[in-house]
């Protein structure tokens, strides 16, 4: 199943109602989104459990697997991501 810009746009205006103030992109939807089949984004500002709330809600609507992560920890996995990924999304 290929990624859409629906489908990220969906993600964008989901995590805004969740508070979003950050959205990465990451993983094989940045550089092959057709053939992607699933969505990986990194988030700033969705707390606590919410940020799993989200990615549920998100995976039920667009029908494929979705992945979220907080971006508030400093590891090398998030470092690597804010280098590489695409950021989609800052208020």
């Amino acid at each position: 199943m290929a990624i859409t810009q629906e489908n990220i746009q969906m993600a964008i205006d989901m995590a805004r109602d969740y508070g979003a103030t950050k959205i990465v992109l990451f993983g094989s939807a940045i550089n092959e989104p057709e053939k992607a089949n699933d969505l990986d984004l990194a988030v700033d500002g969705i707390k606590g459990f919410k940020i799993f709330s989200y990615g549920n809600r998100l995976e039920e609507m667009l029908n494929i697997h979705v992945d979220v992560i907080p971006l508030d920890s400093n590891s090398k996995f998030i470092q690597h991501i804010l280098k590489y990924g695409k950021v989609i999304y800052e208020s």
